[in-house]
């Protein structure tokens, strides 16, 4: 099974493509292609991000709902182990 991390964008970004390279992604993780991993941090900033109000008045609740359930359900939970340091603030990588 492959296994990839989607950088946050990517899977809030997902939620909306009706097509194009998104929603090839949405859909190949969706049918099981491949297998997403993700960190809690990664996870808590998704939801947190869907939860705005830009995009929770454009996706509505159902359609946020319908996303987030089965990352958490299906989404293998990787615990990060070393820190890396971004440009403003330290973040931490366990992949």
């Amino acid at each position: 099974m492959i296994r990839v991390v989607l950088d946050p964008n990517v899977l809030v970004s997902a939620v909306r493509a009706g097509r194009g390279p998104l929603a090839v992604i949405r859909e190949g993780w969706l049918s099981g292609r491949f297998q997403v991993y993700v960190s809690e941090s990664l996870l808590t900033e998704v939801e947190h991000t869907l939860t705005k109000p830009y995009f929770a008045e454009r996706l509505g609740q159902e359609r946020i709902h319908r996303f987030l359930t089965p990352l958490k359900r299906t989404a293998v939970l990787q615990p990060i182990i070393d820190p890396l340091w971004g440009a403003s603030t330290p973040k931490t990588i366990g992949f």
